[in-house]
């Protein structure tokens, strides 16, 4: 597996992100071919991809207009074919790796209170609940919010 920071625009990538991110999350998927080349040019793009070059996980950071040691997390997730076979783990030991690098003290996301296998990851990872916001996403999107120090 193969980490890496997306430096370029690509028209190729950005299309296999954001079908990765409709994969996940369905067709109302927050990242699309939009949003992802902001992302590219004034956030973090990390993304995994095996060594024949298919994308296996990404995850989309920004740091924070109010707090410059403080970044989130606004999405992360695998191919679903490569999921509870450590992927997930390493992806984010590497993004942390980056976020303390870029001088973050505090990195925070959010996640579907359902979503009981990336809870488990986060917490694996030190990620502290601080609370649930009721309809964060829209109507009955309810997302818990989780913080990690580093």
């Amino acid at each position: 597996m193969i980490v890496e920071v997306v430096q370029n625009f690509n028209q190729k990538l950005v299309q296999s992100i954001k079908d990765l991110e409709i994969e996940n999350f369905g067709k109302q998927a927050a990242a699309n071919q939009w949003l992802i080349p902001v992302f590219i040019e004034y956030g973090k793009v990390v993304i995994a991809k095996s060594d024949s070059g298919k994308l296996l996980g990404v995850c989309l950071a920004i740091k924070s207009w109010h707090n410059p040691g403080k970044a989130f997390i606004y999405s992360f997730h695998l191919c679903k074919t490569m999921r509870r076979q450590g992927l997930g783990t390493k992806l984010l030991l590497a993004v942390i790796k980056m976020l303390k690098k870029d001088r973050v003290s505090t990195v925070a996301l959010t996640v579907a209170p359902e979503n009981k296998a990336a809870i488990n990851l986060y917490k694996k990872m030190g990620f502290v609940q601080k609370g649930l916001k009721k309809d964060l996403y829209g109507p009955g999107v309810d997302r818990l919010l989780m913080d990690l120090t580093l």
